[in-house]
């Protein structure tokens, strides 16, 4: 009547629950990591956006409107219809309400290629800071019609 039941130890209990709690540790480490990763990404790509946003805007304002000019911190687009402006303050381009760009650190004009620094310019070149060393550029250029090489 010696029968025996075949079943687990307590020690062998301990062992696999001890195991199961550090592969249940190691995934959540993981997936911090992964979502840590995941987060700077959606970052990078959000500021991307941003840049590419404020280039488009700047490229359809350039060639909507024929004159173009620089003074101090602004920027002025005028056409014989409409104008519009934009003002560089610490480092942001805002136009109207809107901040287009934030963290510029150096802002030139050009005019047929030369640099100016104020005045009537043709291509615009904005180096924005994204990381620590890491800067973005955007440069916005227009073709000249014939009467600006006329006068």
């Amino acid at each position: 009547m010696n029968k025996k039941l075949k079943s687990f130890t307590i020690s062998e209990l301990l062992v696999v629950l001890i195991i199961a709690a550090i592969v249940v540790g190691i995934a959540f480490s993981v997936l911090d990591l992964t979502r840590k990763e995941i987060q700077k990404i959606n970052q990078n790509k959000e500021f991307e956006i941003k840049i590419n946003q404020a280039e488009l805007k700047l490229t359809i304002d350039m060639h909507s409107f024929s004159k173009c000019k620089a003074s101090e911190n602004y920027l002025f687009f005028r056409n014989e219809i409409d104008s519009i402006q934009y003002q560089i303050f610490d480092g942001n381009l805002i136009v109207r309400e809107d901040t287009l760009l934030s963290n510029i650190i150096e802002v030139d004009y050009f005019f047929k290629g030369e640099k100016i620094n104020n005045g009537a310019f043709d291509a615009l070149k904005l180096v924005v800071k994204t990381k620590k060393d890491i800067n973005s550029t955007v440069f916005v250029y227009k073709t000249n019609d014939a009467l600006k090489y006329l006068n």
